[in-house]
């Protein structure tokens, strides 16, 4: 009789693949499995978790592409180690499994990957706008003049908008592509941002700004400003208890 495994759990419901992933890079990324470590078989994680071995079997080839395994033919799969593997599929299961409650590390390193993609977004918008981008921009821009202070989900989703818009208007399509990856945890951590009723009317002044750069076509005042925009809501976040 096979010997009951303490930390797989039974699956229950729909979406047993997603379920079955979320289980398993969750015991990775706490170290409850060991890099270098061996899961068990295919087989035997189907009975231990009460799914099929095909949910099991697609579940760790996306395991697997998010760098957390390696699935060695006869052998089995092995734990990789995520720091050195991991692909930007980990990096949003890191924010799920966190809950998107990030250390302050890993927040750091993501407020300065932001500021990289987004200054660069900002020049390249500057540079390569067009008309519909300019009046698409105001229209979100004109939007954030209308919102009170205290509604701040509407905030968060017109920031978010405004950002996403710049993006495109860069003319690079994979810049859209990485925000909206990281649109879970931006959104999280501007809604903690915008609770202090004092930096909407910052933003937005700095919003108009990028605007008028936008409509100049000058590319260094439209990083400047961003790297402005960027810093400040750094500070309020490192500032929030």
């Amino acid at each position: 009789m096979l010997d009951p495994l303490p930390d797989f759990q039974p699956i229950e419901g729909q979406k047993l693949k997603q379920v079955f992933v979320d289980q398993c890079s969750q015991m990775i990324l706490s170290g409850k499995l060991d890099i270098g470590s061996k899961l068990p078989s295919e087989r035997d994680l189907a009975i231990q978790m009460g799914v099929s071995r095909p949910v099991v079997h697609e579940g760790l080839l996306d395991l697997q592409a998010m760098g957390l395994i390696t699935l060695k033919s006869r052998f089995g799969a092995i734990v990789n180690d995520y720091r050195r593997s991991g692909s930007l599929d980990l990096l949003t299961a890191l924010l799920r499994y966190n809950q998107n409650d990030l250390k302050p590390g890993l927040l750091a390193d993501l407020l300065d990957l932001r500021e990289h993609i987004e200054t660069r977004i900002a020049l390249l918008a500057a540079q390569n706008r067009t008309e519909q981008d300019l009046l698409l921009i105001g229209q979100i821009i004109d939007k954030e003049i209308r919102t009170d202070s205290r509604q701040i989900r509407r905030l968060v989703q017109l920031d978010f908008e405004f950002h996403l818009q710049l993006a495109l208007a860069s003319g690079n399509q994979v810049y859209s592509l990485l925000l909206n990856s990281f649109q879970s945890i931006y959104t999280t951590y501007t809604a903690v941002f915008y609770q202090n009723p004092t930096v909407h009317a910052a933003v937005h002044t700095m919003h108009q700004e990028l605007q008028t750069a936008l409509q100049a076509r000058h590319a260094g005042w439209a990083e400047e400003i961003m790297h402005r925009l960027i810093r400040h809501g750094r500070e309020n976040l490192q500032s929030t208890p």
